[in-house]
């Protein structure tokens, strides 16, 4: 909603608080950062997208790549590789997901997971991309 107050953005928004005075109108306070990048790696397009004021560090790009390598040893055209990563500022657990997509011949193969923590997520998906892999 263009041209709200700050009283009205906190109704919506009640757990942010910001550093404003009441004179201060806001924009877009819906507009929340995004952050998505393309990389190649190897022969491999890598798209990552995240939203939600979610930064996807370097060590999670690693993991990412580590993931491809791993599933490299499955299948060995991979042609594309979407991860999304997404925060739900509203649910107290299981508030971050993660969708993992390999573009590969034949059907895609996918893979998401919710939890609290990336690490253990990450694992969950690369295993059950690699079961899907297995079936094949």
């Amino acid at each position: 909603m263009v041209g709200m107050n700050i009283h009205q953005w906190q109704m919506v928004n009640p757990a942010k608080v910001l550093p404003f005075s009441e004179e201060v109108v806001l924009d877009n306070p819906f507009n929340h950062t995004t952050m998505n990048y393309t990389e190649n790696f190897g022969d491999i397009k890598v798209d990552v997208q995240s939203s939600a004021d979610f930064t996807v560090t370097d060590g999670m790009q690693q993991r990412i790549r580590d993931v491809i390598t791993k599933m490299k040893r499955f299948v060995h055209d991979i042609n594309w590789v979407e991860v999304h990563f997404k925060v739900e500022e509203n649910h107290p657990t299981n508030s971050k997901t993660v969708g993992f997509k390999l573009g590969i011949p034949g059907n895609d193969v996918y893979a998401s997971d919710s939890g609290d923590n990336w690490v253990p997520m990450m694992k969950n998906i690369e295993d059950k991309l690699q079961k899907q892999l297995d079936k094949r």
